[in-house]
C-alpha cells in the first residue's frame, strides 16, 4: 500500500511495529484501507522532522462483544 520513497523524499525516517493478533479482528477492509491511507497521509503532510512510527498491539478481551447498527 505504501512505499518508503515518500518518506525518504521528505526526509523522514518510517517505522512500522505491529505485533500478532492472537484473536480475529472484523473490520471492512476498504473502509480501514482508507482510515490507515488517510492517517499515513496526513503523517506525511504534518511531519517535518524526524519520523513517523505505526504500531499495533493486541491485548487479552475479557468482556463480551456486543453488535451494534447505527442509522
Amino acid at each position: 500500500m505504501y512505499s518508503g520513497r515518500p518518506w525518504k523524499k521528505a526526509g523522514l525516517a518510517f517505522q512500522i511495529d505491529c505485533q500478532p493478533h492472537h484473536a480475529p479482528v472484523f473490520v471492512d477492509h476498504d473502509m480501514w484501507e482508507k482510515i490507515v491511507f488517510n492517517l499515513l497521509s496526513n503523517a506525511l503532510k504534518f511531519t517535518f522532522t524526524g519520523k513517523v512510527e505505526v504500531s499495533s498491539w493486541g491485548r487479552e478481551w475479557k468482556g463480551t462483544t456486543e453488535s451494534k447498527r447505527y442509522r
